[in-house]
Parts: C-alpha cells; sequence; structure tokens
C-alpha cells in the first residue's frame, strides 16, 4: 500500500511462540479491490528464529469476521542477508478485502518481521 506520499508503509511485528498458533490481522484503513501479494522482511536462521512457511494461511475479508477459507497463493522466499529474508505470498487472481489475516501455525520459535507489505 502507498501513503499519500508515495512511500511503502509498514507494519513492524515480534512475536514470542508459546507452542499456540498466532494470528497477525491487519486493517488497511479501507477496502481495495485489486490485492496481488502480501510480503514481508523476515529472520529466518534454523535455530529459535522462523515459522512453518508452508503451513501458514492467509485470509481477506470484508468485516474483520467472515474470513471464509484460506486464499491459494504462490510462495516465494528471497534472501537478504544470511539471516534475512524476503518472503511473499502471492495471488492467483486479485482479491478484495479489508482486512488481511496472517495465520501461523503453533511454535515455540520467535517470528520477527520487519515489515508486512500488502501489495496491489
Amino acid at each position: 500500500k502507498l501513503n499519500a506520499n508515495g512511500a511503502q508503509e509498514a507494519v513492524t511485528v515480534i512475536y514470542k511462540g508459546n507452542g499456540k498458533p498466532i494470528d497477525i490481522v491487519i486493517d488497511l484503513g479501507e477496502s481495495y479491490e485489486d490485492i496481488e501479494s502480501i510480503s514481508f522482511l523476515g529472520v529466518r536462521n534454523g535455530e529459535n528464529f522462523g515459522f512453518d512457511i508452508f503451513g501458514t494461511k492467509l485470509y481477506i475479508c470484508a468485516d474483520n469476521e467472515s474470513w471464509g477459507n484460506a486464499l491459494t497463493a504462490s510462495f516465494e522466499m528471497q534472501p537478504i542477508t544470511e539471516q534475512n529474508y524476503n518472503f511473499s505470498y502471492s495471488f492467483s487472481s486479485a482479491v478484495s478485502g479489508r482486512y488481511i489475516k496472517i495465520s501461523f501455525p503453533a511454535t515455540e520459535n520467535l517470528i520477527q518481521f520487519d515489515e508486512i507489505l500488502v501489495l496491489n
């Protein structure tokens, strides 16, 4: 999403896993008709930082209640540094909604994201 100045807006998140699933819900502030992908920068080191990249589910809805089924998305992971990666989930066709939910499976790891970007 671009702000009024044309810059990308992002959210910083860190979560200490406690063996339970976690849902992160993002309110885009208004509904968008052409969401193509969700990307985030994060840490993955094979030790105590990371998450199940293929078990993660994405949902989009208009009212923060009617989530429906998880979206089908292709996944890509590009290294930036030794431990930092760009994780990207791209949808086969554009979707619409105001609320994005990223559902991570249960973990004991730390989950750290430098940015979460919703791209249209």
